[in-house]
């Protein structure tokens, strides 16, 4: 379970740094 939660994190912290650099360039070229 612990395994589980911690794999979770990791892909929620790495979509949300994509979204977040996304945002970051939509931003400057808008």
């Amino acid at each position: 379970l612990n395994l589980l939660i911690s794999i979770m994190g990791r892909t929620v912290g790495a979509i949300g740094n994509l979204t977040f650099v996304l945002c970051i360039i939509i931003f400057i070229f808008a």
